[in-house]
């Protein structure tokens, strides 16, 4: 029997696994965000305390790329990587994270049905405390609260899915590139 080509390796547990626990880390982080938001008191400014959790949490999704190729390799010993399968590895790394993080805000707003309504009441809130015009700030409020609502509504959370899937495929799929560089080992001269 001929050895395994890496191509025949199978690199979905590693995907699984960092997809599970990157999308646990997200979904965490945007809740921690969401209750920020919700106890903060009405600044009247553009960012708020779920913008920069937000933020953090989408950059440190980006390396569940990375960490899929460094786990694979380690249950695998193989020849190395091609960047075309780290690039693999990090796109199905970034839809696992989408999905993990969709279902568990699934989930939570079934434990907690409150939520969303109280997060669109404090973001409406904070536009009211605004310096702007009020012509435009009835304007903001309500394509907030419009665009809140649908967001969990069920074409909303499709919709949410398919473009979170898209953003951290993306950058999952350079840092899985970035994992194949940094971690497989060198082709022998």
């Amino acid at each position: 029997m001929e050895p395994q080509q890496s191509n025949d390796i199978s690199y979905w547990n590693a995907v699984t696994l960092t997809g599970i626990i990157f999308g646990l880390i997200v979904f965490v982080l945007n809740i921690i965000g969401g209750y920020a938001t919700i106890g903060a008191e009405p600044s009247g400014g553009w960012v708020g305390p779920s913008m920069f959790t937000g933020l953090f949490s989408c950059l440190l999704a980006a390396f569940g790329g990375m960490v899929a190729v460094r786990i694979h390799l380690k249950q695998n010993p193989q020849p190395p990587l091609q960047l075309g399968r780290g690039a693999m590895i990090g796109l199905a790394t970034g839809i696992v994270i989408a999905f993990v993080s969709t279902v568990l805000g699934l989930i939570w707003n079934i434990i907690d049905p409150s939520f969303s309504q109280n997060l669109i009441e404090a973001s409406i809130a904070n536009i009211e405390a605004m310096n702007i015009p009020e012509d435009q700030k009835q304007e903001m409020i309500d394509s907030v609260a419009a665009q809140m609502q649908q967001m969990y509504s069920v074409g909303g959370l499709v919709m949410a899915f398919v473009l979170s899937s898209l953003l951290y495929g993306i950058l999952n799929m350079l840092t899985g590139m970035l994992g194949v560089k940094f971690y497989s080992p060198n082709e022998e001269v």
